[in-house]
């Protein structure tokens, strides 16, 4: 499995899915690329121990400490007991400019596109950054999920080739987006 965490910010999208990947005792391999802007934030996951991290598990710390420094950011191996590898790697910088795509191994099966918000970071929500992961999904396809139901993101999936479905959220957030894109 293979997921590109768009805007990895405070950690929590990242370290859920591995979480979830633990917790399901899966044999298959878990590879995650997160992509952040902001070094600070980073450090700050690195570290493990940034006061908003108090109410973390201490899986989830563990996780964050297993982040190596690496050219351009950060990368953890770590095998699962049932022997499958986890590889999470972070990259630092505007995820536009910066080589993820080098980073994917077999192709994306999932998207978190959590890259803060269209009017402040429109160039990762249009046809162009849409297309970019649409380039580079698995062969069996893949689902992007986010938060932003803006009109102009549906637009520019659509676009791109994405069926595109407003979902249920929970919480104060009434939808997500759910978008998938399947190759022919």
């Amino acid at each position: 499995i293979e997921v590109l965490d768009v805007g990895l910010g405070l950690g929590y999208n990242a370290l859920t899915t591995i979480d979830a990947w633990v917790s399901n005792g899966t044999k298959c391999d878990l590879r995650i690329i997160s992509l952040e802007k902001d070094s600070f934030l980073v450090g700050q996951i690195v570290g493990g121990d940034a006061p908003w991290m108090r109410g973390w598990s201490d899986g989830w710390r563990r996780f964050s400490r297993f982040l190596r420094p690496v050219k351009g950011g950060y990368k953890a191996l770590w095998r699962s007991p049932t022997g499958a590898l986890l590889t999470w790697v972070v990259m630092e910088g505007n995820a536009q400019d910066i080589a993820w795509d080098s980073e994917v191994d077999r192709g994306i099966n999932y998207v978190w596109q959590d890259a803060f918000s269209p009017s402040k970071n429109p160039e990762l929500w249009g046809y162009e950054w849409f297309s970019r992961l649409r380039d580079n999904a698995s062969p069996t396809g893949m689902t992007l999920m986010s938060y932003s139901v803006a009109r102009g993101v549906r637009d520019s999936l659509l676009s791109a080739g994405y069926h595109v479905e407003k979902i249920n959220a929970y919480g104060a957030k009434r939808h997500w987006l759910k978008s998938l894109y399947q190759k022919n």
